[in-house]
C-alpha cells in the first residue's frame, strides 16, 4: 500500500520536474527572442548613427553650396530685371515718340492700345522672391553651423 503512494508521488514528481523542465526552456527561448530583438535593435542604432556619421559633415558643404546657388540666382535675377527695366524705358521713349509724332492725328477710338493714357504705362515685369523661406532657412543654418563647429576646428571624414 505504500508503494502504489510512492509510485503517484513519483509521478506527480516526474510530471511536475518536466513542466519545469519545459518552462525553464519556454524561458530560455523567450530570453534568448528577446536578446536577439534587443541585438537586432542596437545593430540598427549603429547603422544609423554610422549613417548619421556620414551624413553630419556634409552638411556645411550642402548649405554652402545651397547658399551659392542662391546667391547665383539672384544675381541672374537682378540682372534679367535691370535688363527688363532697360527695356520697359526704351518702350516708354518709344510710345512717347510715337505719340508725339502720329498719335495726335489718330482717333482713340481706332486703336485703343495706342491711347496717350497707355503712354507710360507698359507692361512690365518685376524680379519677385517666390520661396523666402528658403533663404531664411538656409542663413539660420549656416548661423547654427557656425555655433556647432568652433573657429579652426572642423569635421573629421568618418572611418569606412
Amino acid at each position: 500500500s505504500f508503494i502504489p503512494i510512492l509510485t503517484s508521488i513519483n509521478k506527480k514528481i516526474d510530471t511536475e520536474s518536466r513542466l519545469s523542465v519545459k518552462e525553464i526552456e519556454q524561458e530560455i527561448e523567450r530570453t534568448e527572442n528577446e536578446t536577439q530583438d534587443l541585438v537586432d535593435e542596437l545593430d540598427q542604432l549603429c547603422v544609423f548613427y554610422y549613417e548619421f556619421q556620414n551624413s553630419f559633415v556634409t552638411i556645411k558643404p550642402e548649405i554652402q553650396r545651397r547658399w551659392s546657388v542662391l546667391a547665383e540666382i539672384e544675381a541672374l535675377a537682378r540682372k534679367q530685371e535691370e535688363q527688363l527695366n532697360e527695356l520697359v524705358q526704351l518702350e516708354i521713349e518709344m510710345r512717347t515718340e510715337y505719340h508725339r509724332d502720329k498719335g495726335a492725328f489718330l482717333p482713340s477710338e481706332l486703336c485703343s492700345c495706342l491711347t496717350p493714357d497707355l503712354v507710360n504705362f507698359p507692361t512690365t515685369f518685376k524680379y519677385v522672391v517666390a520661396n523666402p523661406e528658403d533663404a531664411q532657412l538656409l542663413h539660420a543654418c549656416i548661423s547654427e553651423m557656425e555655433h556647432l563647429e568652433p573657429k579652426g576646428e572642423s569635421h573629421r571624414e568618418p572611418d569606412s
